[in-house]
């Protein structure tokens, strides 16, 4: 599911790995292109492997309307956050989060 932000030039995509699915294939399945899911993967590969994706996994893409990544955010579990995003020279950096802190841990344990 694709959704544009408030400001007309991003384009935020969402969505959840599938049963019998892959964070790639979930990407892809979402209008994202293979050059960008390969980025995603390879930039997240220092600190998580995309194939440790599991069903129901989380993910939020913000892409400018040129296409190019602007963030990208994954959550495994209710505990483990990864995040993607442009570090001050404008390269793209992987790093750990903390789900408490994260925007994709919008929703307490009480929801579920």
């Amino acid at each position: 599911m694709a959704e544009t932000a408030a400001d007309p030039t991003l384009t935020i995509v969402t969505g959840r790995v599938p049963k019998r699915g892959t964070l790639a294939g979930a990407l892809r399945g979402s209008g994202v292109s293979p050059e960008l899911v390969e980025t995603v993967a390879r930039t997240l590969r220092s600190v998580f492997d995309v194939r440790g994706a599991r069903p129901g996994d989380f993910y939020a893409l913000i892409r400018d309307n040129s296409g190019q990544l602007l963030s990208f955010e994954f959550q495994r579990g209710r505990a483990d956050v990864y995040r993607i995003e442009r570090n001050d020279v404008g390269n793209l950096v992987g790093e750990p989060r903390d789900a408490r802190s994260s925007s994709a841990a919008c929703c307490s344990s009480a929801a579920w």
